[in-house]
């Protein structure tokens, strides 16, 4: 017996979610184009001479993730003990 239900139920489910949005006026973006804005985001990045780490897992959308530009790449591996620093102007560094 196939599975492939589960990726038509996730196909509808999408549907379903973006119709709800749409009739309230919400706007949503697609896993497509939040894609390939990210790779436009590391492209920046590079070129202002910066990695830009990610987790795969975490980049890659469950839905069609092989139909986007983010799943056929590697990306350097985040190096835990980097943080972000939220600072106020003028805050000591600890």
């Amino acid at each position: 017996m196939r599975t492939l239900w589960r990726d038509r139920a996730l196909v509808e489910l999408t549907r379903a979610v973006q119709y709800s949005f749409d009739a309230a006026g919400v706007r949503m973006a697609d896993h497509h184009t939040e894609s390939e804005r990210f790779l436009s985001h590391v492209a920046n990045e590079q070129k202002a001479g910066r990695s830009c780490p990610a987790d795969w897992s975490w980049i890659v959308p469950p839905l069609s993730g092989g139909l986007t530009p983010v799943f056929h790449r590697y990306y350097d591996k985040p190096d835990p003990a980097v943080r972000p620093a939220f600072l106020s102007p003028g805050a000591p560094v600890v």
